[in-house]
């Protein structure tokens, strides 16, 4: 269990206990997917009213013995546990080490199902009680950012968010200005359908998604802006525009950095509190 020992802010702060993403393990995973939106959702999964697990999408991906006929027992992994006492500083720790943003809050003596701390619930609380101070610097990436070009194939973007280690990239133009925004999760459906058509024959009769263009797929409507945001205005702008990310550009629209949700977990996870 994560704990923490005489902290007001806790997960008992930002509990949800209604209107979870609840599904039993006989279900399929065909049946849960629809109401995943990112690749950080949680399907919590019960065996009538024993928690057994979530379903992430993030290591469902990364599984090929998973398929859509899988039964939710079958797939369903137990995530970092909080309690009611776990300092929010631990909640965001727990949610970047496990890529899971919507975590168990359970009863440590009778493993009682009380309900979960989402991200969002998490950044407005810490926002809501100017936790951070002079409105928290955001703890961010430093590295030259990663972009591609429009032009180029969703196998070369594939293959460079391995080589990277991420999950999104930044699409530019042959000017190298922002264009739009391009995530693994948005890829899977495309992916997969792919996949479940079985493999090609080499004459290329029928030519698969990873030699289409990436401005094809991307997401064209990406909010920019241009200054490094603070805590507080970072989560405001994600949370008007449902967003899970902010590009930094220059005078010239030329991408510059990102700025993530996961960024700001890190901000909190260090501030201890």
């Amino acid at each position: 269990m994560i704990a923490s020992i005489a902290n007001i802010h806790t997960a008992k702060q930002i509990l949800k206990s209604e209107n979870i993403i609840r599904f039993e393990a006989s279900q399929t995973l065909s049946q849960a997917l629809p109401a995943l939106s990112s690749s950080h959702d949680a399907i919590f999964v019960f065996d009538k009213d024993h928690f057994l697990g979530v379903a992430s999408p993030y290591y469902l991906f990364s599984n090929r013995s998973v398929n859509t006929n899988s039964k939710l027992k079958s797939v369903a992994k137990m995530p970092p546990k909080l309690t009611l006492e776990t300092g929010l500083s631990k909640i965001a720790q727990a949610m970047i080490q496990s890529k899971i943003h919507y975590l168990p809050v359970i009863n440590p003596d009778t493993n009682e199902f009380l309900g979960i701390v989402t991200i969002n619930r998490l950044l407005d609380y810490v926002v809501a009680n100017k936790l951070l101070n002079h409105h928290g610097t955001i703890i961010f990436s430093k590295d030259t950012l990663a972009t591609i070009s429009d032009e180029a194939t969703i196998a070369q973007v594939l293959a460079q968010m391995k080589k990277e280690k991420i999950t999104k990239l930044p699409v530019v133009n042959s000017q190298n200005k922002l264009v739009g925004i391009i995530s693994e999760y948005d890829l899977r459906p495309y992916l997969e359908k792919e996949q479940s058509a079985g493999k090609r024959d080499r004459s290329g009769e029928k030519k698969g998604i990873r030699d289409n263009k990436v401005k094809d797929y991307m997401k064209k409507m990406v909010v920019s802006i241009s200054r490094l945001p603070t805590f507080s205005q970072a989560v405001a702008l994600m949370n008007e525009h449902n967003i899970g990310s902010l590009i930094v550009v220059d005078k010239k629209q030329t991408p510059m950095t990102i700025i993530t949700k996961r960024d700001l977990l890190a901000t909190i996870a260090a501030a201890s509190i």
